[in-house]
C-alpha cells in the first residue's frame, strides 16, 4: 500500500471535460460526424480552457493507457498538439481518434476539432487513464476511469462533467436528455 498526496489547486486551467471510450452502435455512434460509425475513430477527448486567458497548447501531448493488469502500466502517446495551437479562453478542443470530421460542422458548437496525430486514441472501454502533459512533459491534467473509480466507460456513451467544467463525471445520458455524447 502507498499513500499519495497531491498538492496545488484542483481547478486546472485545461480541464478534461468529456470523453467517449465506447461509441454507441450504428449511426448514433458517429461522434466525429464523418458519415460512418467507427469504434476507434469516433472515440474522443474534449479539453476545455477554464480561464479568461488564451492558452498555447503547442507541443502538449495526450497519453492513454488501460489500467488492466494484462495490458501493463505504460502510458502511450496518442496525440501531440501542433505548433500554434491556441486554446482560446472558455473554449474547447476535441481530439477524435480519427476519421474525417468537418471542422466547420455547427454540431461541434465552435470547438476546435483535430484527429489524433498517431492515428488513434485507443481508449479502453473498461478502465484507463488519460493524461495531458505540457511540452516540458509535466502533467497538466489526468483522469482515471473504470475499476474502483465508479466511472463506467463501457456504456455506449460518453462520460461528462456535470455541470460542465466544474462538476464530477457522470454518464452523458443522465445529464443531457438521453443523448450519448455532446
Amino acid at each position: 500500500p502507498v499513500t499519495v498526496m497531491f498538492s496545488g489547486d484542483a481547478a486546472r486551467d485545461v480541464v478534461i471535460n468529456e470523453f467517449l471510450a465506447d461509441p454507441p452502435e450504428g449511426n448514433h455512434g458517429d461522434a466525429n460526424q464523418d458519415g460512418a460509425r467507427n469504434a476507434s475513430q469516433d472515440e474522443f477527448i474534449e479539453l476545455f480552457n477554464s480561464t479568461s486567458n488564451d492558452i498555447d497548447i503547442s507541443g502538449h501531448q495526450l497519453f492513454t493507457r488501460s489500467t488492466s493488469l494484462a495490458s501493463g502500466a505504460n502510458d502511450v502517446l496518442r496525440h501531440t498538439f501542433a505548433a500554434n495551437t491556441i486554446l482560446q479562453s472558455c473554449t474547447a478542443i476535441v481530439v477524435f481518434g480519427g476519421g474525417n470530421p468537418d471542422r466547420l460542422n455547427p454540431v461541434f458548437g465552435g470547438s476546435q476539432i483535430v484527429t489524433a496525430s498517431t492515428g488513434a486514441l485507443s481508449l479502453s472501454n473498461t478502465s484507463g487513464l488519460i493524461t495531458l502533459r505540457n511540452a516540458s512533459g509535466e502533467i497538466v491534467n489526468f483522469l482515471a476511469y473504470g475499476g474502483t473509480t465508479g466511472l463506467d466507460a463501457d456504456e455506449n456513451q460518453s462520460l461528462t462533467r456535470a455541470p460542465d467544467i466544474t462538476g464530477a463525471f457522470t454518464l452523458h445520458s443522465i445529464v443531457n436528455n438521453g443523448r450519448a455524447f455532446s
